[in-house]
């Protein structure tokens, strides 16, 4: 009897100790299979989110570039306006002139996306170009920039298909402008040519962070590839037919407009293989830009952590211990990416996104207290020629001083940041006059020119300084940008190393 009891409570032992294995075993399976599918769930969203956040950024880079370059092709109008032509011969010999050719070329050293600058004439000739002087004979009344204004009494900035330049053969597309007379009648055009190639590249370091198998192209409205990351000469200018970006586009209320397809790519010759893609409209732009990951890339992370999950969850709670760190690690790398897209790599400042999110934010608090503030564009001086006579490793290194001296010259409160190669601004909190404004420049202009020590090099730096005042010169980002960006340029003109109040005034 005890006997048979001892064998009966084992075998009840036994069947427990089976019982609870199994148990343990299908909760162990049950819940391996339900953090796979969370993982990939959650490794899908942080992707669409990267993806999503990617385009923004991109959209926003893509408007500031085109607002700089429309920034220039209203102050070549303007010159020409100012000549007062009133025929065709007088505005030609306005063109044609070589002080008009110092000009634009100046202004087209002074921003790397620029291909060129040039005045045309009612015929399609060229009159004036950025490229040499005297220009080569050169007819542009083919181009569908020159057809539409000669054609169009319009104001608006016109921005062409890409095309082929007639004087280097690179690719590029412009935003062009009617010039008229005081009784509107056609005189002709002027051009910024925009590098498509510089627009693609500057796309690098954003595709590069996007991983292996990434692209980011900029299409027109009408889907013809104007730009694209990595760079396709042969594919510029075509139309893309599939139906991945109007879908993005369509689906922008969910997941913020962010697809998974497998439609065949139209740029890596019909690859059908699954990706993700995200585009976005260019706010007030007949633009749209996309980022696309492949599946290798967006499931990566994935992929990396299958076999981890399959081998260490013995048990429910050591799994989601597991999952929790590794969404909060793969959090924080999104935010840590984040955070990097919005500096500047070489001098950790501000980016021009940043910038401007912090000027929009000043705007908003200058409305609610009735405040002032300046925004103060400062460029350094012949950056290009300490470049080639020192090298770019001294040219980075005398980006940082300056950066470090204008930092110093400023207080904690107010914000500096880098916008472009050798271009900065300043945001300068309550500000009580104009100047105030001017008495910080001169402290910042003092800073800088004093000498900078570089390895064995000692360097004078000068800048010209362009200032714009809220609201005197505008109550937008973009019109204080512009008038600020406009004021510098005239510094640029009249000779370099001095401060330019903006002269534009609200309303």
């Amino acid at each position: 009897m005890g006997k048979l009891k001892a064998n009966s409570n084992s075998l009840l032992s036994k069947q427990l100790i089976y019982a609870v294995g199994v148990l343990l075993a299908l909760i162990t399976f049950v819940n391996i299979g339900v953090s796979l599918y969370a993982l990939k769930e959650n490794t899908i969203d942080a992707a669409r989110e990267k993806l999503a956040n990617t385009t923004f950024i991109l959209a926003k880079n893509v408007s500031q570039i085109l607002s700089t370059t429309d920034s220039i092709l209203n102050l070549v109008v303007s010159v020409a306006n100012e000549s007062n032509a009133q025929t065709e011969s007088s505005y030609q010999k306005f063109a044609s002139q070589r002080k008009v050719f110092d000009l634009i070329e100046n202004l087209k050293k002074s921003n790397n996306m620029v291909d060129v600058i040039s005045y045309v004439g009612d015929d399609g000739t060229l009159y004036n170009f950025s490229r040499s002087f005297p220009v080569p004979p050169i007819n542009l009344a083919d181009r569908d920039y020159f057809k539409y204004l000669s054609e169009n009494d319009t104001s608006d900035i016109f921005y062409s298909a890409p095309v082929r330049n007639k004087g280097n053969g690179k690719w590029v597309f412009y935003a062009a402008k009617r010039i008229n007379n005081s009784a509107h009648q056609f005189l002709g055009v002027a051009l910024v040519g925009i590098s498509i190639e510089e627009f693609s590249n500057s796309y690098e370091s954003i595709g590069k962070n996007l991983g292996e198998g990434s692209a980011i192209p900029l299409f027109q409205s009408n889907y013809r590839l104007l730009a694209r990351w990595p760079f396709v000469d042969d594919r510029i200018g075509e139309i893309n037919t599939n139906n991945v970006i109007p879908t993005s586009l369509a689906n922008a209320g969910v997941n913020q407009g962010v697809i998974i397809t497998d439609a065949p790519a139209a740029y890596q010759d019909l690859d059908s293989r699954e990706r993700m893609a995200s585009f976005r409209k260019i706010d007030g732009r007949p633009f749209i830009i996309g980022a696309l990951m492949s599946k290798a890339t967006y499931m990566k992370g994935f992929d990396a952590r299958f076999g981890e999950v399959i081998w260490t969850n013995t048990g429910a709670l050591i799994f989601f211990a597991a999952l929790i760190f590794g969404l909060l690690k793969l959090h924080q790398s999104n935010e840590a990416n984040f955070i990097r897209s919005l500096h500047d790599p070489l001098t950790a400042l501000p980016n021009r996104t940043l910038v401007t999110d912090t000027l929009q934010k000043l705007i908003q608090q200058a409305k609610l207290h009735a405040g002032s503030f300046a925004v103060i564009f400062v460029d350094i001086d012949h950056f290009k020629q300490i470049n080639d006579t020192y090298t770019h490793s001294v040219g980075d290194e005398l980006l940082k001083q300056v950066a470090l001296r204008l930092k110093e010259s400023i207080r904690a409160s107010d914000t500096l940041g880098r916008i472009g190669g050798d271009e900065f601004v300043v945001l300068i909190r309550d500000i009580a006059n104009q100047a105030d404004a001017l008495a910080i420049c001169e402290t910042i202009k003092e800073r800088l020119s004093q000498a900078i020590q570089i390895g064995a090099h000692t360097l004078t730096v000068h800048a010209s300084f362009g200032i714009a005042i809220y609201p005197v010169h505008g109550e937008s980002e973009f019109d204080l940008m512009k008038s600020a960006d406009i004021a510098m340029y005239e510094v640029k003109r009249s000779g370099r190393n001095s401060i330019q109040m903006s002269t534009a005034e609200n309303g």
